[in-house]
């Protein structure tokens, strides 16, 4: 799942900031060049997910043999790279081997005598190869639907990955896909699907919300303000379409969707951030960026009546906290 991706990436992203550990580095690098190597649509926007069965068998597209690493990379080759990523005549799902690390990587190159960087410089070439091998096999289907809410979460990732890494690849990705959404959001048009060269269903809340937080992201790191005037776009229809000053919280449809029985206002954490909880953040930001109160009184506002005192939805508002914790006063802002 692309929302999967780009969470994860992130995560990773700030795990290397934290750590310096090179090893989160990787797998954030490995995981977004995943995204513009399978991903990309022919708009730069990015595809939904991949499945994970081909040719009637789940899993077949990404699952190793000994035999098969032989055929590849040779006999030498093979027994150390199935050393390293556990590759076993047993497997480890359906007789076959999915490839991971058994230890911590210092632990694996310790005990191949090499330190991690050293481990790696000869993985590299190899992967290379059975990447190479892989693209010839049968496909997973791709579900070529373009949401918008997970193309925001993923230029988020982007525009970071292009920072923390230094690497220009992902800043042009991640422009391409805010260059695609910036023309709908000037017309007042966003709509949440594109697909076949159609666009489907107006954008819900987490559409503009989660774009609004990748396009303050790709400001924050280019200094672009065309990135910064779309997202005060976005911004000014999530307070003008979604806000219900009445419940003091977002709703998750606005004006242009079906009138439902019950609303929905999303703060709990799901397997994506809320949309509200993603509006407050965005909201928070903003002011921050811009210095206009409107967006820190509809923040505020929205934090009291979230309800952050109820412990026993506290835990399971972890994305509201965390915008609660960038409230005025309470935030740190590093001048570089």
């Amino acid at each position: 799942m692309l929302y999967d991706n780009a969470r994860l990436a992130v995560v990773y992203l700030e795990a290397f900031q934290l750590t310096e550990d090179p090893f989160y580095a990787r797998i954030a690098r490995q995981t977004l060049d995943y995204l513009l190597r399978d991903m990309v649509s022919p708009d730069g926007t990015l595809f939904s997910a991949e499945d994970a069965d081909s040719g009637g068998h789940e899993g077949i597209f990404y699952t190793w043999t000994p035999d098969e690493l032989k055929s590849v990379l040779g006999e030498s080759d093979a027994a150390w790279l199935g050393d390293v990523y556990g590759v076993t005549s047993q497997g480890n799902f359906e007789g076959r081997s999915i490839l991971f690390l058994p230890q911590e990587p210092y632990e694996t190159a310790q005990g191949l005598g090499l330190t991690p960087e050293d481990m790696n410089r000869r993985i590299d070439p190899l992967r290379v190869k059975l990447l190479e091998l892989r693209a010839g096999r049968e496909r997973p289907l791709r579900d070529e639907k373009v949401i918008t809410s997970w193309n925001g979460m993923a230029l988020s990732a982007l525009a970071v990955g292009g920072l923390v890494l230094e690497e220009p690849r992902y800043l042009n990705a991640a422009a391409a896909i805010a260059t695609f959404f910036r023309k709908e959001l000037e017309e007042g048009t966003l709509m949440r699907i594109h697909a076949e060269d159609r666009a489907y269903v107006p954008a819900y809340l987490d559409d503009y919300a989660d774009l609004a937080a990748g396009l303050i992201d790709l400001y924050e790191v280019t200094g672009d303000t065309a990135w910064l005037k779309s997202a005060n776009l976005a911004a000014r229809t999530i307070e003008d379409e979604f806000y219900d000053t009445s419940a003091h919280a977002f709703a998750s449809s606005g004006s242009r969707h079906e009138t439902l029985l019950s609303k929905s206002y999303p703060l709990i954490d799901g397997v994506v951030p809320p949309g509200g909880a993603v509006a407050v953040d965005v909201l928070l930001r903003l002011h921050a960026l811009t210095g206009r109160e409107e967006w820190l009184n509809v923040a505020e506002d929205a934090l009291r009546g979230a309800g952050l005192s109820d412990e026993r939805r506290v835990g399971h508002m972890t994305t509201m906290l965390r915008a609660a914790a960038v409230l005025p006063g309470r935030a740190t802002e590093l001048l570089m």
